[in-house]
């Protein structure tokens, strides 16, 4: 099994990480996420730290595992679309059946797979810029 180097890959958890805040933030999406929710904006700021450790520690586990998918040294012609192929079709066509069970919005929808979308992008350029 080749070496992966765990640098790059906790950066684009960081990355991916500090995109989420982004995307979540009142500069974007979380008036928006949280009606479609249903969730005060100041609840939704009140996450809990338990919250916060759980998700990054998700996001590295991510980042781990998408570096493994795409090898050593990959290039971004490789990782890119590797990167839209598991948001779209893995991640945002699982959510779509949850969602739809789930009686969910279109708009959350998009807000969330959005997010997901962009979080493997970020990884994927971050892991594939990385010097070697």
């Amino acid at each position: 099994m080749p070496v992966i180097n765990l640098y790059p890959i906790l950066a684009a958890a960081v990355a991916s990480f500090v995109f989420g805040a982004l995307w979540y933030s009142p500069l974007l999406f979380r008036k928006r996420w949280c009606r479609e929710v249903e969730i005060n904006p100041i609840q939704a700021s009140a996450t809990s730290f338990r919250v916060y450790t759980l998700t990054f520690s998700i996001t590295l586990f991510t980042a781990f595992a998408f570096a493994h998918v795409m090898g050593p040294n990959p290039a971004p012609g490789l990782s890119i679309p590797l990167a839209l192929l598991i948001s779209v079709a893995f991640v945002s066509a699982s959510m779509g059946i949850n969602y739809q069970f789930a009686n969910r919005s279109l708009a959350l929808w998009l807000i969330d797979c959005g997010f997901h979308v962009g979080r493997f992008l970020i990884m994927a350029l971050v892991i594939s810029y990385w010097p070697v």
